[in-house]
């Protein structure tokens, strides 16, 4: 920081905060984080630097533009190959071959180094990142405040799980119990004693070391699950600031198939759309699947059901039968909205 002088009396001013925001190149998680950044930077006048795959620097684009205080820090994957579709985790765990080259640029950047890490929970080896610059991490969570506080009571307990035994989350409020097949596919997942699955779950229990939290939620609906959150980590500095939104800062390219729904949905009346979706982590076993198709297609209902990349999960017929009130989404479904920044599902 540069020094001043007041009536002769030296002084420091005081630096811009400066946030490097490492983001899980995957857009559930991207896109949150691209959103909460742009809050954070021109409500409170915050510069960022956000490391990105050269893949996903188109979706930059429009968060650039709308931020005057951002910009891109690209990189590529490290030379190791994962296969497609790979666990979150195991991602995670990849992208800490850029641990060393962006400490690197860190500390080129003597005038303006980052004195804050915001990254996203899955990159657990930021903590060691931070601790090598000497400053606070906070984490980023886009899920809600429950999920983070069973994941959390997960990793830290007796892993790998017993599929036979229902799984009872005792320290949270309610003591919320689920069969094995209910626990997130990330936990479910993990292999004990293989490396790659050692090092992710090291990084989830890092986590617990970061400065601070910030979860997408809201303290209305999950206060309980906060405060709980709050206890486990041993401090207050957990914060709700969602639910995050489309905030316009999105370039979310239009395929004519998104065009298509979206000029569908604006045939619906407001609020007569039910959207389902369960994430594309998550494939509903047949059994469910079916009984999900008979429940829309019974509901004589408005529909969107974003199936994720596997279409197979689909009830034959169901596309055809309902073809008037329901539309199936395969792969990833839009999550833009027009120029007021309302998402099509908001909006209908």
């Amino acid at each position: 920081m540069a020094a001043t002088t007041t009536n002769g009396v030296p002084s420091r001013r005081r630096r811009r905060p400066h946030v490097l925001v490492l983001p899980l190149p995957s857009r559930g998680h991207l896109l949150p984080l691209l959103d909460f950044a742009h809050r954070l930077s021109t409500r409170h006048g915050v510069a960022l630097t956000v490391a990105v795959t050269a893949s996903d620097l188109p979706l930059l684009s429009a968060f650039l533009a709308s931020t005057p205080l951002a910009a891109a820090l690209p990189f590529h994957l490290p030379d190791a190959s994962l296969p497609e579709n790979s666990n979150h985790a195991l991602l995670g765990v990849h992208l800490s071959g850029i641990r060393a080259p962006l400490l690197s640029w860190a500390r080129s950047r003597r005038d303006d180094p980052p004195n804050v890490v915001v990254s996203d929970f899955f990159l657990g080896w930021a903590q060691f990142l931070a601790d090598d610059l000497g400053v606070p991490r906070v984490v980023f969570y886009a899920s809600g405040a429950f999920a983070v506080a069973a994941l959390e009571q997960l990793w830290n307990g007796a892993l790998p799980l017993d599929p036979k035994i229902s799984v009872v989350l005792d320290t949270l409020p309610g003591s919320p119990a689920f069969p094995y097949e209910h626990v997130p596919s990330v936990v479910r997942s993990y292999v004990a004693g293989d490396p790659d699955w050692e090092v992710a779950l090291e990084g989830f229990r890092l986590n617990a070391r970061a400065w601070g939290a910030v979860v997408n939620s809201f303290d209305e609906m999950e206060r309980e699950f906060l405060e709980w959150l709050k206890r486990f980590f041993g401090h207050g500095r957990v914060w709700a600031v969602g639910p995050v939104a489309d905030s316009g800062c999105r370039g979310e390219e239009r395929l004519p198939e998104a065009e298509q729904l979206f000029s569908w949905l604006d045939t619906c009346p407001a609020r007569s759309v039910v959207y389902v979706c369960f994430r594309s982590m998550y494939k509903p076993t047949p059994a469910q699947a079916t009984a999900l198709g008979a429940a829309l297609e019974a509901s004589g209902a408005r529909f969107v059901w974003a199936v994720g990349a596997d279409a197979a999960v689909l009830p034959e017929g169901l596309e055809e039968r309902t073809a008037a009130r329901g539309r199936v989404v395969r792969g990833w479904a839009p999550q833009g909205g027009d120029p007021s920044g309302t998402p099509p599902w908001a909006r209908s």
